[in-house]
């Protein structure tokens, strides 16, 4: 488990902090290193992209190989308040095939702060919608907004991953245990609800990518996915075709089969960014709960839903908690840091 600083690395402080604000910061990024975690686990178990392959993307997702300085055709008729508008609708699909023409169109699509956020922080998941087959469902303006909230959908915690056949932002729990995020093989729908291929062809189908996922939520087994499955959401085919279960013979013939692998494998680590201060998080986890976790039973193999650091917290929501947690302050009040609170104490008492 990683510490939280690496997942605080890209935090940029707000501008015109006053003395006193600057240090309680200072204050409170120590606590967090010494208290809080980044569990890099889980993001290594979802579709995960190395940076090494984002860097051979990046010559068509952000920059261009097309230099040509012809213009957009009619799209230049267009009021460019207007065009930028219509950008901001377009899908990320759309988006990546028009910077791809020329030089004009690079220039248009890279002005929006929109497009900017989303390649800056979000290209893990903007690759992995593109290589799956799910960018076109998705519009900048929808990534952007999922980009800039912090909460699952589904239980309300910090929610540091985005499902990614529908777009949701939700918390490594749901993933597996939310019905909305349960996923399964094409071949399976179409067994239990007998669909067409143009049925098949009405929903979300994704291309699975190679990698290594976790094979159910509280465990730590993985297996490593070499061919590409195609899977689609379960409860949208539900929900359209499900009256047919009742309609076709006994019931338990049609009882689906499902992998929960193949949940993790639609799903992505997404930061939470936020505009106002142009700052990212990836969420923290509390090492004082975990440390209490384990002297309480270190031979645990599985960890229950209720354990308190297997939740994620925002950097403000982690703060709180650390005034509540013991074991927290234990970690924090053995920390070589700690004399700076005792500095920071000393200075405001003297304002």
């Amino acid at each position: 488990m990683a510490s939280a600083e690496g997942g605080l690395a890209s935090l940029s402080h707000p501008p015109q902090e006053t003395s006193r604000e600057a240090l309680q910061r200072e204050l409170d990024d120590a606590i967090i290193r010494t208290a809080g975690s980044h569990r890099r686990d889980d993001a290594l178990s979802v579709v995960h992209i190395s940076p090494s392959d984002h860097s051979r993307v990046q010559s068509s997702i952000l920059t261009s190989s097309i230099v040509s300085r012809t213009g957009l055709g009619a799209l230049d008729r267009l009021p460019v308040e207007l065009l930028l508008q219509a950008l901001q609708h377009m899908d990320m699909q759309a988006l990546f095939n028009l910077r791809r023409v020329n030089l004009r169109a690079r220039q248009m699509i890279d002005s929006l702060k929109e497009y900017r956020a989303v390649v800056s922080h979000g290209l893990t998941a903007y690759c992995a919608l593109l290589r799956m087959g799910l960018a076109a469902h998705v519009t900048l303006l929808d990534f952007y907004r999922v980009l800039c909230s912090q909460d699952c959908a589904f239980c309300g915690k910090f929610g540091g991953f985005v499902f990614l056949p529908s777009w949701i932002r939700c918390c490594f729990e749901c993933i597996e245990e939310d019905p909305e995020t349960r996923m399964v093989t094409v071949a399976e729908v179409r067994r239990v609800f007998r669909l067409s291929r143009a049925e098949v062809g009405r929903q979300r189908v994704c291309q699975t990518m190679p990698g290594l996922y976790r094979r159910r939520l509280y465990s730590t087994e993985k297996s490593y996915q070499r061919r590409r499955l195609r899977l689609l959401p379960w409860f949208p085919a539900m929900r359209e075709f499900g009256d047919r279960l009742e309609t076709k013979g006994v019931r338990a013939r049609h009882w689906h089969r499902w992998d929960p692998a193949h949940n993790f494998m639609a799903s992505c680590e997404l930061p939470y960014y936020d505009s106002q201060i142009q700052a990212v998080e990836y969420g923290i986890s509390c090492a004082g709960c975990e440390a209490r976790t384990v002297e309480q039973d270190p031979g645990q193999a599985s960890r229950p839903a209720d354990v308190p650091w297997d939740r994620l917290f925002s950097r403000d929501n982690f703060l709180k908690h650390f005034k509540i947690c013991r074991q927290a302050q234990k970690l924090w009040e053995s920390s070589p840091e700690a004399a700076l609170e005792a500095i920071i104490k000393r200075d405001v008492h003297h304002e």
